[in-house]
């Protein structure tokens, strides 16, 4: 399967986006900046999720994966962003957990553990995905004998 000049430009968007993004997660660690820290941390999971469909051509199917990642980063980020905004205020107390922690803990985490395996789930079955992996795994397998 050939890749278009485009899907090159847009994973190379993609992975310089993710290195500029590291670099400013490494800086905010460095400098003690938590807004860097904070906000890196979803817009990796972000350049991750668009690099892994960044191949699958311009379609009805692929502006409907879009739709799904930009819906899931938005949550993210709401999340990180709750959680940033509350990181300095001690007296705000949830379920026995400064306001921040029961962010992550009570809803980032059962966010990111079931929307995250179901969304994987639509899209490899929107993408195509698995009946690639079917097609893949019938027949005889790759045997390397030296």
């Amino acid at each position: 399967m050939s890749v278009s000049v485009a899907t090159h430009r847009r994973i190379d968007a993609l992975v310089y986006s993710l290195t500029i993004v590291m670099i400013l997660g490494f800086i905010g660690m460095m400098a003690n900046i938590p807004f860097l820290i904070f906000l890196a941390l979803p817009a990796i999971i972000a350049v991750l999720l668009y690099l892994s469909v960044s191949d699958i051509p311009d379609t009805t199917r692929r502006r409907t994966i879009m739709g799904a990642l930009h819906t899931f980063n938005v949550i993210s980020v709401a999340l990180w962003l709750i959680a940033l905004l509350t990181l300095d205020n001690t007296d705000q107390w949830l379920a026995g957990l400064p306001a921040s922690t029961a962010v992550l803990f009570l809803f980032g985490w059962p966010f990111y553990s079931v929307v995250g395996g179901v969304m994987y789930a639509y899209i490899a079955s929107i993408s195509g995905i698995l009946k690639l992996q079917e097609e893949h795994s019938e027949g005889e397998p790759n045997v390397v004998v030296s």
